[in-house]
Formats: C-alpha cells, sequence, structure tokens
C-alpha cells in the first residue's frame, strides 16, 4: 500500500500542481519566509482533510546534503482531534516550487499535534473551516 501510495503522489508533488494558483496566507518578516495553500473544493471524509501547502525560503535551507528554497507538501488534517500528517512533500531548489523537484518523500508521517497560534494550526482553520462550510 505504501509503494502505490508513493507511486501515485510523487507525480502529484512534482507536476500537476507547479503552475497553479497559490494563496500567500502569512509572511514571517524576521525569516523572510512565505506561506501558502492551494484553496480547493475541501472535502471532509471521517473528520480529515487534505490540502496542498509550500513554503517559500528567502535563504536556501539544507538537510545533508540537499540544498533547496522551497518545500511543497499534501498534508492530512484531523479536524476533530486537531491533528497533521505529511503525506508527501518535494523539495525545491527554486521559491515558490518552481521546476522539477530535486528530492520526494511520498510515505504518510504520524500524526502531530496542531499547537494554537502556529502555520499548522493556521492551515487546520482554513481547510476545516472551507471543508465543513461546503
Amino acid at each position: 500500500m505504501k509503494i502505490l501510495l508513493f507511486v501515485l503522489l510523487i507525480p502529484l508533488c512534482t507536476n500537476a500542481i507547479a503552475n497553479e494558483n497559490w494563496t500567500l496566507i502569512h509572511e514571517d518578516k524576521a525569516t523572510k519566509t512565505t506561506f501558502y495553500v492551494k484553496l480547493d473544493n475541501f472535502k471532509l471524509f471521517e473528520n480529515k482533510v487534505r490540502m496542498w501547502v509550500m513554503e517559500s525560503f528567502a535563504t536556501p535551507q539544507k538537510v545533508k546534503k540537499l540544498e533547496y528554497s522551497s518545500l511543497k507538501s499534501l498534508i492530512q488534517l484531523d479536524c476533530g482531534a486537531k491533528k497533521l500528517r505529511y503525506m508527501a512533500y518535494s523539495l525545491y531548489k527554486n521559491k515558490k516550487a518552481q521546476g522539477v523537484s530535486i528530492y520526494n518523500k511520498g510515505v504518510p508521517s504520524e500524526w502531530l499535534s496542531v499547537n494554537s497560534n502556529t502555520i499548522n494550526s493556521a492551515y487546520m482553520n482554513i481547510a476545516c473551516e472551507e471543508a465543513k462550510a461546503s
């Protein structure tokens, strides 16, 4: 099942939404990091909803030997339990997830608690409220 999920999500992470519109939801002036969401027709299933998010950094980030300027993720939010997990993500050398990804991961992470007044709580508020309204 994990391999199938990986195979299905990686093409989505790398190409499917590269040129679609993103909505800026926050700019951290101290770090010059911008946070975007892909507003979509959010659907609740068992009190969970999925959302595309993107972070773009003014200064390149480093993890091991990888240097990247943006990160695009498919996240799943549990609106009742106030938890989040990353379903898949891609790293990009360019800002705003432009160009070809330099690293992809398509294995869901463990569930993380969402704390108040964080970017993750902003993601949750947007996706859960939109899904509940539709």
